[in-house]
């Protein structure tokens, strides 16, 4: 093999790895407009535009090794301030986790069904508020939910969250 094929091949192989490496471009804006709006703190620091959310440099969120999609957040503690607007375009979600937080909802309610993956919701000790999310029914795979010291209304339809084996909703209003 020539050295240009030799340069020509190493070059290749860099570019292959470098791509399989990187994120969806997808998760990362959703990942940088939640920082932007609901992180007076700065508590996300790690979250850099030029670096890639999979990398495990990022504060709290995991990647599938494979399709490097978020699948997980856990940001609890950290002071976060904000509608969770942003996050609903991370499609690949299993593992949601809030806790403690000063997130609210937005102008129109929460809604759960673009999480269509998700396992494990944690919001409690937050500020949200309103009618009970939508789309929850839709979330077939969710075992876990925790809601406590939040102020939603409405009823949960418990007969539809069939692999639900954990709920924890008090005190809340639902």
């Amino acid at each position: 093999m020539s050295a240009q094929q030799q340069l020509y091949t190493i070059a290749l192989i860099f570019c292959v790895s470098l791509s399989l490496s990187l994120s969806n471009p997808e998760d990362l804006a959703a990942l940088l407009a939640f920082k932007a709006t609901s992180d007076p703190s700065n508590s996300l620091s790690s979250w850099l535009n030029s670096s890639d959310p999979c990398s495990s440099t990022w504060l709290g969120v995991t990647c599938d090794p494979t399709t490097h999609r978020v699948t997980g957040l856990f940001l609890e503690d950290l002071n976060l301030a904000g509608t969770t607007q942003p996050l609903s375009q991370l499609a690949h979600l299993r593992h949601l986790s809030l806790k403690r937080n000063l997130l609210f909802s937005s102008s129109s309610p929460l809604n759960l069904s673009s999480w269509p993956h998700l396992k494990h919701l944690y919001l409690s000790h937050n500020r949200f508020a309103g009618v009970f999310p939508d789309g929850i029914s839709q979330l077939h795979r969710l075992r876990r939910l925790h809601l406590s010291h939040n102020s939603f209304s409405g009823e949960i339809p418990l007969s539809e969250l069939t692999r639900l084996r954990a709920l924890v909703n008090s005190p809340t209003r639902i």
